[in-house]
């Protein structure tokens, strides 16, 4: 294959089966589904790398000191001729196809980077002896050296004395010789099985576990530069030890998933390959993340059991589908980037596209959950019952924002449809009082809390409102408050209420301990006793600290939304819908009242709003 000839796309980039695409939009999909989607990768990727390929030839010596491109492209060419499972095996692999994404941008002037452009685009030839090594062949090239470390993908990385910050090494494979490194006078060779730890030499960690009919292969990559979103970082080696737990943790998780929810392990069987360990936070939450680019690949931090960890790969294996089922059917949505929205899953107002890839993430998420509650012990129960129902709580009130959507297409409607199909069969089924007390009191919580930050109605419009409220008057007239969405916040957003609903559910004597003063939580969290008391489903008390909290504090945020909460679950005002549906109203009239040196109540101002005829909100951008 010559540099100019262009790899020809196979069937899958005529039209996805629709049995397929029905299912991958109901958030299923199994083996077979998982298989399209992978073929359709290979073929992506086939096509950005003739594209890079392309653009480097056209542009010139952009490789500095290392081989030009042809090189690496004659290498992958010939392998794929020869031994072209040596060649899958770079080419489908996550932080290759990363690199190759993010390698485009920075050619196009979409990316920037702290290292020298070649560097990056360098590792080309590293992917090329990678795959040399692999299949077996010949090869003489190359590669670059980052404070003294080689990255060889998908198989390990060679750590060699740093003179420079960027360098350049010799990297040699041969079927006589065997594999080795060289930079200046020092050599590391490659042991005749890269799996295995050798001087100098970090291998790649595999992790096989096995549930049944069920085998999961993994990467535990805490070496590749491209295990990240975007932007490479460094080598973050896990201790034996740690290495050790994650893969104890990874088998626990994997035979849960196997007994509970067999159709999503024979899917990840198929297409979940890397999975990247995250730091932990000063808080301990866990973490996750993926990228369409890097088609089965998870980043988790660690996870503190085996249930948090299913609950982290079900969420990111959604992702992982969505995003390779985007890079086969054409776009769901126009073009609304500069359109945001609230999903009840982030802090931030996220994009049209963000919102769908939540709701397809939480649908996954409630599913297990409901499947998982049923396999809980006692202890475990309520507190499944609470994450389903609050998982599909928030699912829910995405789709209906999608649903609402002027931006999507024909197919994309066809696809939200099937979508919410799904998240309407999770409603159907019952759960405990408790935690759909609980469920319904965090979401509101948190779209109160995203309302009071994001939106922000006009000011002209609010004055007018204070106007009349202050004189007394209820205008007969329907009037439209407009407002704009805003992305940055007033300050930290602290999340202690959830964290306490969770302590309630999963430890209730800690929460009692809590409760009483004999036990604490970090400081992080920011809880408050008006907190406790409505964790506690005392809503009396916590709606009178709130209260107390605005009068020494009236633009108290978190004292805001609790007071929402407290006052809908009291229904202690007629106006407890007016609190939960515009809660950025409220307050801002609020405040305004407070500017002009009145005495007024939180409620009372709600009650006012509430007897305005025909009141409406609208964003600016409609």
């Amino acid at each position: 294959m010559t540099p100019e000839e262009r790899p020809q796309p196979g069937p899958q980039h005529h039209r996805i089966p629709w049995p397929d695409f029905r299912s991958l939009a109901r958030g299923a999909g199994g083996e077979s589904s998982i298989r399209l989607l992978l073929s359709g990768e290979r073929s992506r990727r086939l096509l950005m790398l003739w594209a890079l390929n392309r653009e480097l030839r056209r542009r010139g010596p952009l490789l500095g000191p290392l081989p030009p491109v042809d090189k690496a492209w004659d290498v992958f060419a010939n392998i794929d001729a020869k031994v072209p499972e040596a060649m899958t095996a770079v080419l489908m692999s996550p932080q290759f196809g990363i690199w190759l994404s993010r390698a485009l941008r920075l050619l196009r002037g979409n990316a920037a980077s702290p290292a020298p452009q070649w560097a990056e685009l360098g590792y080309v030839h590293a992917a090329a002896f990678a795959a040399a090594v692999r299949a077996g062949l010949d090869l003489q090239t190359h590669i670059p050296v980052l404070n003294g470390r080689a990255m060889v993908p998908t198989l390990g990385m060679v750590n060699l004395p740093a003179h420079r910050a960027w360098d350049v090494a010799e990297a040699v494979t041969s079927s006589e010789e065997g594999s080795s490194v060289r930079l200046d006078d020092m050599v590391v060779k490659l042991p005749s099985d890269p799996a295995l730890a050798a001087p100098s030499w970090w291998p790649h960690r595999h992790v096989t576990v096995r549930a049944g009919e069920f085998v999961l292969r993994v990467v535990l990559d805490d070496l590749d530069p491209y295990r990240d979103l975007a932007d490479p970082v460094p080598p973050a080696r896990l201790s034996d030890v740690e290495a050790s737990s994650w893969s104890d943790t990874i088998g626990k998780a994997w035979e849960l998933l196997g007994r509970i929810c067999p159709e999503s392990a024979a899917a990840m069987s198929v297409g979940l390959t890397s999975i990247a360990p995250l730091p932990a936070d000063d808080l301990n939450q866990n973490r996750s993340a993926s990228t369409g680019d890097g088609f089965g690949a998870a980043m988790i931090t660690p996870a503190a059991d085996p249930v948090t960890l299913a609950v982290g790969l079900v969420h990111e294996f959604q992702h992982i589908k969505l995003g390779g089922l985007l890079h086969l059917v054409p776009i769901l949505h126009a073009p609304a980037n500069s359109v945001l929205v609230y999903a009840p899953w982030r802090d931030d107002p996220r994009p049209l596209s963000g919102l769908l890839q939540g709701v397809y993430a939480f649908l996954g998420i409630a599913g297990f959950w409901q499947r998982f509650r049923w396999d809980a012990d006692d202890a475990e129960r309520e507190a499944a019952e609470f994450e389903f129902a609050y998982a599909r709580r928030q699912a829910r009130i995405g789709i209906r924002s999608l649903l609402g959507s002027p931006f999507l297409t024909h197919l994309g409607r066809k696809f939200i449809n099937e979508l919410s199909a799904a998240v309407n069969t999770l409603q159907t089924h019952r759960v405990s009082t408790a935690a759909a007390r609980a469920a319904w009191a965090l979401a509101t919580d948190h779209e109160s809390t995203w309302r009071i930050r994001h939106i922000h109605p006009d000011d002209d419009a609010v004055g007018r409102l204070t106007g009349s409220l202050l004189a007394g008057a209820v205008a007969a007239t329907a009037r439209t408050i407009t407002y704009v969405v805003a992305s940055g916040g007033e300050d930290h957003w602290y999340h202690g209420r959830l964290a306490l609903h969770r302590i309630g559910l999963y430890s209730p004597h800690r929460l009692r301990s809590i409760a009483r003063g004999s036990s604490t939580m970090h400081s992080g969290w920011g809880v408050t006793r008006a907190d406790l008391a409505l964790a506690t489903n005392d809503t009396p008390r916590a709606e009178a600290g709130y209260r107390a909290m605005l009068t020494t504090d009236p633009g108290n945020i978190h004292a805001w939304s609790g007071l929402v909460v407290a006052a809908a679950a009291n229904k202690s005002t007629t106006a407890w819908r007016t609190l939960i549906r515009r809660p950025e109203l409220v307050r801002a009239v609020y405040l305004k009242a407070r500017q002009r040196g009145a005495t007024i109540s939180p409620i009372g101002v709600a009650e006012w709003l509430d007897r305005l005829p025909g009141i409406r909100t609208q964003p600016a951008w409609s």
